[in-house]
């Protein structure tokens, strides 16, 4: 019974036992430079936009700029330091079929680092379909996952911080970043289609929704 919502509430406890892990005692001291993370996310970040942003949409580009510019005026005091996985997703997550209230795995491990653990939180709830979202709050996340009955964000986000004890009063930039992340992200992956780099035809269309996740980077930031 309600196994979609138990599967939901198992992802947030599963980042929140990562997030708790002390990385120096089990030999990760050295995964990433967890001083200044943030500020080195949003400059690369917003070095890989500038060199494929000729090739977006018009009305993306002043958008996508102007929120460059907003996160790296408001760049948040990091609340603790944590093995970041970067990448966590529902469709990242493993589970027994008879054990539903646990991740059992997680995969993609390769952007794996460390740094502030709300990235990943942001990540998540960016990537999270929520059926209560208003008109362009929609996650980003595969045909279906939507129809599921998973938690909502807000109850992702509560258990969360109820197992962490951590602030997410200003999750909203962290969620802002990981749109406008994303939104980079399928620019490149178009841009290499226009570059005749790939002949993968879904890479044709990546790039139409950059500016509606430009748009909406833009609404959690103000």
């Amino acid at each position: 019974a309600d196994v979609a919502r138990r599967v939901g509430f198992a992802v947030a406890a599963a980042l929140a036992d990562l997030h708790q892990v002390d990385y120096s005692s089990c030999g990760l001291a050295d995964l990433g430079r967890p001083d200044g993370f943030m500020a080195r996310q949003v400059r690369g970040w917003r070095s890989r936009w500038e060199a494929v942003a000729s090739g977006a949409r018009a009305e993306a580009q002043p958008v996508m700029a102007e929120v460059a510019a907003m996160l790296e005026a408001t760049l948040p005091r990091p609340q603790r330091s944590s093995i970041l996985h970067n990448d966590i997703k529902l469709d990242n997550c493993q589970f027994d079929p008879a054990d539903p209230d646990q991740v059992h795995s997680v995969f993609d491990w390769d952007m794996a680092t460390l740094g502030d653990p709300l990235v990943d939180v942001g990540l998540l709830l960016n990537y999270w379909p929520d059926p209560t979202a208003p008109p362009g709050d929609e996650g980003y996340y595969p045909p279906g996952q939507d129809r599921l009955g998973l938690p909502s964000r807000d109850e992702i986000r509560t258990a969360y911080a109820s197992a962490t004890g951590l602030d997410l009063t200003g999750i909203d930039w962290y969620r802002a970043f990981a749109c406008w992340k994303t939104a980079t992200v399928l620019q490149q992956l178009h841009d290499r289609y226009l570059r005749g780099e790939t002949t993968d035809e879904r890479m044709a269309s990546r790039g139409d929704r950059v500016g509606e996740l430009a748009a909406r980077a833009r609404r959690l930031l103000q």
